[in-house]
């Protein structure tokens, strides 16, 4: 469900469409592509791929990006530290990371003030 993926509710497109693209438009300038470009060519030809099986596995429909969160999601949950998933997502600061998945944390919350309690009496 898109809730669970971060992904908009919106009809599925393909990695290579205009709607998905975070790519600059060519600037039309000498030959070849900008490096800015070269990325997002690269990018977009893994997603690509990666919708091009979702598809013929006949998977749930979900971007790379979609994927992204829900791992992310699901290692934050299963106790990973968040450390180590900002390391993982290439964020710049793990304040970006606990920023993004700061949902997360709401049952991690409560879960934290029981296993102190436990500490504290016994339990």
């Amino acid at each position: 469900p898109p809730s669970a993926t971060h992904e908009p509710a919106t009809p599925w497109a393909p990695a290579h469409s205009p709607e998905r693209s975070p790519c600059p438009p060519p600037t039309g300038h000498g030959v070849g592509h900008s490096p800015e470009q070269a990325n997002c060519t690269e990018m977009e030809s893994h997603s690509t791929e990666f919708d091009r099986r979702v598809q013929k596995w006949a998977l749930q429909r979900i971007t790379l990006h979609g994927l992204r969160h829900t791992w992310a999601t699901l290692a934050l949950r299963a106790g990973v530290h968040p450390k180590v998933v900002q390391e993982r997502l290439g964020h710049s600061t793990i304040g970006v990371t606990l920023n993004i998945y700061s949902h997360v944390s709401v049952g991690m919350q409560r879960d934290a003030a029981e296993k102190v309690a436990g500490l504290i009496f016994g339990a």
